[in-house]
């Protein structure tokens, strides 16, 4: 019994399977008919622009029918968009805007040959109608203030956008510069212009000299500013640097330095509530001494106070 439900209900989803593609197939056929005839209506508007002899009721006549082949097209679009589940909706607006547009021009010069001068209004009113459409079309495209290359896409056909918030970053390969997002204590002993040395991944062995461009913007007020730059920029002193985006770099920042000190390897060190220090050998005998420290890198910390040349130092 459990098989027969299983095969008869393969049969009905292969029924209504084959009713969708019937469906859709009839919409496909439906929306290129639609378009070839707006298409052929848009046409023969074109050619009437430059044909000066067509009278004011050849050219109403080809507004009616350009008129008419756009809602023809634009039901048919639904249709086919809703027999896909709504995937085709994007890109309507645009080519619907530039039908609009088109119409709107054909209208005004109908209106302006005509010789009665009630119909001025009218020619206003087409001309807003046309200023309207103009912007809508405007706003339905994306351009870009400078030319470049898309590094990331946050957005996909049929994601929802909502106004301000970024769908892309776009860069220009042409000026590239290296960003780094240091640890809050750091930023302090950091400026604009500091001299920086930069070494790539790419290029090991190979010292890039550079400056410190611009540093994260740090609000005293505590409240949010919207800047989420965090990084701090970095550009080079040779400008024909061979850069790729995305690559890894090590930046080096001198923010102090100091010479015959007493310094050692971060794993040395612990702390407990607040206080450093190390365990030493004396003896055999392991002791526990406060340290005081210094200036601390990566992999060395300067010892201020605590420990003598030549002690023994366990390590954890």
């Amino acid at each position: 019994d459990k098989e027969k439900e299983d095969h008869k209900k393969a049969y009905e989803e292969a029924k209504r399977r084959l009713v969708n593609a019937r469906s859709l197939l009839a919409a496909e056929i439906a929306m290129v008919s639609a378009q070839e005839a707006m298409d052929a209506a848009l046409q023969a508007y074109e050619q009437s622009v430059a044909d000066p002899s067509l009278t004011t009721e050849q050219k109403e006549a080809l507004v009616q029918s350009l008129d008419q082949a756009r809602q023809a097209y634009l039901d048919a679009w639904e249709q086919y968009a809703e027999a896909l589940g709504g995937e085709m909706a994007l890109g309507l607006d645009a080519r619907m805007h530039g039908i609009d547009a088109a119409l709107a021009k054909l209208k005004i010069d109908i209106l302006e040959r005509g010789v009665d001068p009630l119909l001025l209004y009218d020619v206003q009113q087409a001309g807003m109608k046309l200023d309207t459409v103009t912007l809508k079309m405007n706003n339905a495209r994306l351009i870009a203030p400078f030319d470049g290359e898309i590094i990331s896409l946050g957005l996909a056909p049929g994601n929802q956008v909502t106004a301000f918030d970024a769908v892309l970053t776009l860069a220009d390969p042409s000026e590239l510069e290296i960003t780094a997002i240091p640890a809050e204590d750091d930023l302090t002993g950091l400026g604009v212009d500091q001299p920086v040395l930069v070494r790539l991944a790419s290029s090991p062995g190979l010292d890039l000299t550079g400056q410190v461009r611009l540093l994260p913007f740090t609000s005293t007020t505590g409240s949010d500013t919207g800047d989420n730059d965090r990084a701090v920029h970095i550009s080079l002193d040779d400008p024909a640097a061979d850069l790729q985006l995305g690559e890894i770099a090590t930046a080096i920042i001198h923010i102090d330095e100091h010479a015959g000190v007493l310094w050692l390897p971060p794993s040395a060190l612990r702390t407990f509530q607040g206080r450093d220090f190390v365990f030493i050998d004396e003896s055999g005998v392991q002791r526990r001494v406060d340290v005081r420290l210094g200036l601390e890198s990566d992999d060395r910390i300067e010892i201020l106070d605590g420990l003598a040349e030549g002690q023994v130092v366990v390590g954890p």
